[in-house]
């Protein structure tokens, strides 16, 4: 994670299809003195909108160890700002995306037909052993939402993803060995969650 001050900001750069640069535009993250880390992005090309997703942290690292503790609360939020030539100097507007009352590891997201469909797992606080997955859906523009779904998983499922010398090793018993790496839709409804586990 890092923290966004004053004079940190992104830079869009606008090309043709001759590679000619058009415009560019610094965007600065209305997130200032907050830990957070830019999850994924998706853009609606529609009408000019991107959309990013962050992992805020509610307290810095100095404010954890002032208060001994190394347990790090954190929430989602989702930032968007349209590519407008004219204006070169903006901040992404912020909307905190509720998720479920869950231990939330991760999460992606896509925007398909004017919708915002966001996904990912959760797990048992516990072990942080893989429990479910959420998917929760929003109107684009009005924020508002429209689904929210979980879907627990059987006990075994852990254990499709695991080969037996990963699990002597003491890894694969839980959710922080998945990252999620995308969230793509089919013609038919269908939602799958691509995800890459990093110790089989």
């Amino acid at each position: 994670p890092f923290i966004q001050y004053y004079y940190e900001y992104l830079i869009f750069d606008l090309f043709d299809y001759n590679l000619d640069k058009k415009w560019e535009k610094k965007q600065k993250f209305p997130l200032n003195g907050k830990e957070f880390e830019p999850r994924q992005y998706k853009s609606n090309i529609g009408d000019s909108t991107l959309y990013l997703v962050v992992r805020v942290l509610e307290e810095t690292e100095e404010e954890r160890l002032k208060k001994n503790n190394q347990k790090v609360n954190y929430s989602f939020s989702l930032l968007s700002f349209k590519f407008d030539p004219a204006d070169t100097n903006s901040i992404f507007k912020s909307t905190s995306i509720q998720l479920p009352k869950k231990y939330i590891s991760d999460i992606s997201f896509e925007v398909n037909n004017h919708e915002l469909i966001f996904a990912g797992f959760y797990a048992n606080k516990k072990d942080m052993e893989a429990s479910g997955a959420y998917c929760i859906v929003w109107e684009e523009y009005s924020k508002k939402v429209r689904s929210t779904h979980t879907k627990d998983f059987d006990k075994t499922f852990p254990n499709k993803f695991y080969d037996e010398e990963t699990i002597k090793l003491g890894r694969g018993e839980g959710i922080r060995d998945f990252d999620v790496k995308d969230l793509q839709l089919t013609n038919d409804g269908s939602i799958y969650l691509l995800a890459e586990n990093k110790f089989s």
